[in-house]
């Protein structure tokens, strides 16, 4: 982090204010695109700062600015979540895990979960080395994604060991 943003940084620090009240200030500024999640309060800062820079100043009336029902958030952790728990809409039914039925949507083609199935299908199938070699990841994580694809009833995936001793997965 630069110095200047450093400073910056420090002039807009707020106590209190948590990630998730930065997220819900950026998501409320007008012609910003709306974010899921801001990765940490820095940022979020960052990105509220870059946002209101485009914005045009508007003339308020005095009477506007202050409010009769002006109440300050409460810093206690706790009293954050019970206010966010109480706003929630009631739950109506208890929520199960889906099972899956086989009748889910394939992956969007293009992503790494649709040519991994492209992989699958092939007629030489395929092993964890030529996952790892082609994405860069760990055995660990191309053994669960197969699994997921199988899970998911996106391809029905079967596992044997070749001449040589590795695994090769195919989907059937």
């Amino acid at each position: 982090m630069s110095e200047q943003n450093a400073k910056r940084h420090n002039e807009i620090r707020i106590p209190g204010m948590s990630r998730d009240l930065c997220q819900e200030l950026y998501n409320s500024i007008p012609g910003a695109p709306a974010v899921k999640r801001l990765r940490n309060r820095p940022y979020a800062i960052e990105r509220i700062w870059a946002a209101m820079q485009g914005l045009e100043p508007k003339a308020v009336p005095p009477a506007e600015l202050v409010s009769d029902n002006t109440e300050m958030p409460k810093t206690n952790k706790q009293s954050r979540s019970r206010a966010r728990k109480a706003a929630a809409a009631p739950k109506t039914a208890r929520l199960t895990r889906k099972v899956s039925s086989g009748h889910r949507e394939p992956p969007k083609e293009g992503t790494r979960q649709a040519t991994v199935i492209a992989m699958l299908q092939r007629k030489s199938g395929l092993t964890i080395g030529e996952l790892q070699d082609k994405f860069g990841w760990k055995s660990h994580t191309c053994r669960g994604l197969i699994s997921t694809i199988n899970a998911k009833g996106w391809a029905s995936v079967t596992s044997e060991t070749n001449k040589a001793g590795s695994r090769v997965y195919r989907a059937s």
